[in-house]
Protein backbone atom coordinates (compact mmCIF):
# COMPACT_ATOMS: atom_id res chain seq x y z
CA UNK A 1 0.00 0.00 0.00
CA UNK A 2 0.99 3.38 -0.85
CA UNK A 3 2.22 6.27 1.74
CA UNK A 4 -0.86 8.50 1.43
CA UNK A 5 1.49 11.71 2.47
CA UNK A 6 3.98 10.77 -0.40
CA UNK A 7 4.52 13.27 -2.53
CA UNK A 8 7.46 13.26 -5.80
CA UNK A 9 8.47 10.08 -4.75
CA UNK A 10 9.49 10.95 -1.19
CA UNK A 11 8.14 10.10 2.38
CA UNK A 12 8.64 12.22 5.81
CA UNK A 13 9.63 9.52 8.34
CA UNK A 14 10.05 9.44 12.16
CA UNK A 15 12.92 7.78 14.33
CA UNK A 16 13.93 8.06 17.90
CA UNK A 17 18.01 7.08 18.12
CA UNK A 18 20.60 7.48 20.05
CA UNK A 19 21.85 10.42 20.46
CA UNK A 20 25.53 9.06 19.92
CA UNK A 21 23.84 8.64 15.85
CA UNK A 22 24.50 12.03 15.71
CA UNK A 23 27.99 11.84 15.98
CA UNK A 24 28.48 8.63 13.57
CA UNK A 25 26.25 11.14 10.84
CA UNK A 26 28.82 13.84 11.84
CA UNK A 27 31.56 11.16 11.00
CA UNK A 28 30.86 9.27 8.35
CA UNK A 29 27.51 10.94 6.39
CA UNK A 30 25.58 7.82 7.27
CA UNK A 31 24.51 6.24 10.31
CA UNK A 32 23.15 2.23 10.14
CA UNK A 33 21.97 -0.02 12.65
CA UNK A 34 24.32 -2.90 14.07
CA UNK A 35 23.67 -5.59 15.96
CA UNK A 36 25.52 -4.34 19.00
CA UNK A 37 23.35 -1.69 18.78
CA UNK A 38 20.43 -3.55 19.24
CA UNK A 39 21.70 -6.05 21.70
CA UNK A 40 22.33 -2.85 23.76
CA UNK A 41 19.11 -1.90 23.78
CA UNK A 42 17.10 -5.18 24.09
CA UNK A 43 19.33 -6.03 26.75
CA UNK A 44 18.69 -9.67 28.37
CA UNK A 45 15.48 -10.27 25.75
CA UNK A 46 17.82 -9.60 22.58
CA UNK A 47 18.74 -13.50 21.79
CA UNK A 48 15.01 -14.00 22.24
CA UNK A 49 13.98 -11.43 19.68
CA UNK A 50 17.24 -12.23 17.17
CA UNK A 51 15.60 -15.22 15.26
CA UNK A 52 12.21 -12.79 14.61
CA UNK A 53 14.98 -9.77 13.74
CA UNK A 54 16.52 -12.43 10.84
CA UNK A 55 13.52 -13.40 9.49
CA UNK A 56 12.50 -9.44 9.25
CA UNK A 57 15.41 -8.50 7.41
CA UNK A 58 15.37 -11.97 4.52
CA UNK A 59 11.79 -11.07 4.05
CA UNK A 60 12.94 -6.87 3.80
CA UNK A 61 16.06 -7.02 2.13
CA UNK A 62 13.62 -8.95 -0.70
CA UNK A 63 11.26 -6.35 -1.21
CA UNK A 64 14.21 -2.80 -0.87
CA UNK A 65 17.73 -4.94 -1.43
CA UNK A 66 19.78 -4.23 1.19
CA UNK A 67 23.35 -2.73 1.57
CA UNK A 68 26.37 -5.64 2.16
CA UNK A 69 27.37 -3.75 5.46
CA UNK A 70 23.87 -3.37 7.14
CA UNK A 71 22.43 -6.14 9.63
CA UNK A 72 19.48 -4.50 10.82
CA UNK A 73 16.49 -1.59 9.84
CA UNK A 74 15.98 1.29 11.45
CA UNK A 75 12.73 1.39 12.91
CA UNK A 76 10.33 4.31 11.98
CA UNK A 77 7.25 5.70 12.50
CA UNK A 78 5.25 7.19 9.74
CA UNK A 79 3.32 10.07 12.22
CA UNK A 80 5.01 12.39 14.47
CA UNK A 81 1.59 11.18 16.67
CA UNK A 82 2.96 7.58 16.58
CA UNK A 83 6.60 8.19 17.37
CA UNK A 84 8.30 7.39 20.34
CA UNK A 85 9.48 10.03 22.56
CA UNK A 86 13.19 10.58 23.60
CA UNK A 87 14.84 10.52 27.03
CA UNK A 88 18.10 11.89 27.97
CA UNK A 89 19.86 9.56 26.06
CA UNK A 90 17.91 10.17 22.97
CA UNK A 91 17.01 12.08 20.06
CA UNK A 92 14.42 12.01 17.27
CA UNK A 93 14.94 12.58 13.46
CA UNK A 94 12.57 13.62 10.86
CA UNK A 95 13.57 12.70 7.51
CA UNK A 96 12.85 13.19 3.81
CA UNK A 97 13.28 9.33 2.70
CA UNK A 98 13.14 7.95 -1.20
CA UNK A 99 9.38 6.50 -1.53
CA UNK A 100 11.18 3.63 -2.93
CA UNK A 101 13.67 2.59 0.08
CA UNK A 102 10.65 2.11 2.75
CA UNK A 103 9.43 -1.32 4.05
CA UNK A 104 6.09 -0.46 5.52
CA UNK A 105 4.65 -3.31 7.77
CA UNK A 106 1.85 -3.80 10.47
CA UNK A 107 3.44 -3.26 13.67
CA UNK A 108 0.31 -4.87 15.69
CA UNK A 109 0.83 -7.94 13.63
CA UNK A 110 4.93 -7.62 14.12
CA UNK A 111 3.47 -8.17 17.94
CA UNK A 112 2.26 -11.56 17.41
CA UNK A 113 5.76 -12.56 15.46
CA UNK A 114 7.57 -11.27 18.54
CA UNK A 115 5.66 -13.29 20.59
CA UNK A 116 5.44 -16.96 18.42
CA UNK A 117 1.93 -16.53 17.83
CA UNK A 118 -0.30 -16.63 14.83
CA UNK A 119 -0.73 -13.73 12.04
CA UNK A 120 -4.17 -14.20 11.38
CA UNK A 121 -5.51 -12.61 8.40
CA UNK A 122 -8.67 -11.12 9.82
CA UNK A 123 -10.82 -11.04 13.48
CA UNK A 124 -12.58 -14.01 11.95
CA UNK A 125 -9.51 -15.75 11.17
CA UNK A 126 -8.26 -15.57 14.35
CA UNK A 127 -11.38 -16.95 16.39
CA UNK A 128 -11.65 -19.73 13.78
CA UNK A 129 -8.14 -20.41 15.08
CA UNK A 130 -8.83 -20.33 18.72
CA UNK A 131 -11.55 -22.91 18.11
CA UNK A 132 -9.21 -24.96 16.38
CA UNK A 133 -6.14 -24.93 18.71
CA UNK A 134 -9.15 -25.69 21.43
CA UNK A 135 -10.81 -28.70 19.63
CA UNK A 136 -7.88 -30.59 19.04
CA UNK A 137 -6.43 -29.75 22.54
CA UNK A 138 -3.67 -27.66 21.73
CA UNK A 139 -1.62 -25.75 24.68
CA UNK A 140 -2.01 -21.66 24.74
CA UNK A 141 -1.27 -20.55 21.12
CA UNK A 142 1.68 -18.63 22.98
CA UNK A 143 3.37 -21.59 23.80
CA UNK A 144 3.27 -23.87 20.73
CA UNK A 145 6.21 -22.17 18.42
CA UNK A 146 8.26 -21.64 21.70
CA UNK A 147 11.47 -23.39 22.60
CA UNK A 148 9.95 -25.97 25.15
CA UNK A 149 6.67 -27.06 22.45
CA UNK A 150 7.94 -26.33 19.11
CA UNK A 151 9.16 -29.94 18.40
CA UNK A 152 5.57 -31.64 19.84
CA UNK A 153 4.08 -29.16 17.00
CA UNK A 154 6.02 -29.26 14.06
CA UNK A 155 3.23 -29.00 11.34
CA UNK A 156 1.58 -26.50 13.59
CA UNK A 157 4.75 -24.40 13.99
CA UNK A 158 5.57 -24.29 10.22
CA UNK A 159 1.67 -22.63 9.97
CA UNK A 160 2.74 -20.32 12.39
CA UNK A 161 5.58 -19.11 10.86
CA UNK A 162 4.22 -18.88 7.15
CA UNK A 163 1.40 -16.32 8.64
CA UNK A 164 4.52 -14.59 9.36
CA UNK A 165 4.40 -12.98 6.18
CA UNK A 166 1.06 -11.21 6.71
CA UNK A 167 3.23 -8.27 8.64
CA UNK A 168 3.77 -6.81 5.33
CA UNK A 169 -0.05 -6.96 4.59
CA UNK A 170 -2.64 -4.01 5.07
CA UNK A 171 -5.22 -2.30 3.23
CA UNK A 172 -6.02 0.38 5.83
CA UNK A 173 -3.25 3.50 6.32
CA UNK A 174 -3.10 3.52 9.71
CA UNK A 175 -0.45 5.67 11.31
CA UNK A 176 -0.77 3.81 15.22
CA UNK A 177 -0.07 0.29 13.23
CA UNK A 178 1.79 0.98 10.19
CA UNK A 179 5.25 1.37 10.39
CA UNK A 180 8.38 1.73 8.38
CA UNK A 181 11.79 0.36 7.90
CA UNK A 182 14.84 1.64 6.06
CA UNK A 183 18.13 0.31 6.00
CA UNK A 184 20.31 3.70 6.49
CA UNK A 185 20.23 7.01 7.25
CA UNK A 186 22.18 9.93 5.34
CA UNK A 187 23.04 13.39 6.29
CA UNK A 188 20.92 14.78 3.75
CA UNK A 189 17.99 13.12 4.61
CA UNK A 190 17.79 15.12 7.90
CA UNK A 191 15.02 17.89 7.99
CA UNK A 192 15.09 18.51 12.06
CA UNK A 193 15.97 17.04 15.02
CA UNK A 194 14.05 16.71 18.85
CA UNK A 195 15.87 16.71 21.69
CA UNK A 196 14.94 15.45 25.08
CA UNK A 197 12.50 17.80 26.79
CA UNK A 198 11.31 19.06 23.48
CA UNK A 199 7.84 18.60 22.05
CA UNK A 200 7.66 16.73 18.50
CA UNK A 201 5.99 19.67 16.83
CA UNK A 202 5.87 19.81 13.17
CA UNK A 203 2.90 20.79 11.29
CA UNK A 204 1.53 19.18 7.84
CA UNK A 205 1.86 22.64 6.52
CA UNK A 206 5.81 22.66 7.84
CA UNK A 207 6.13 19.04 6.10
CA UNK A 208 4.90 19.92 3.20
CA UNK A 209 7.29 22.08 2.59
CA UNK A 210 10.17 19.81 2.37
CA UNK A 211 8.43 17.77 0.20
Amino acid sequence: MKNPKEKDGYVMLFTMQDKRSLDVLKRKGRFINKLEYASEHLGDIYEFFREKYTYFVNKASIMVPKPDDVKLPIWCSVSSKNCMRPDENSLVYVIKVPADKVIYFDGSKWDYVLNNHYVPSSKEDLENYYKYLKDNNFPNPFLIASNDYKHLYPEEVKKIEQSYERIFDFSEWNIFSIQANIWEITEDMIIKIFYHDEEIDISEDDLEKYL
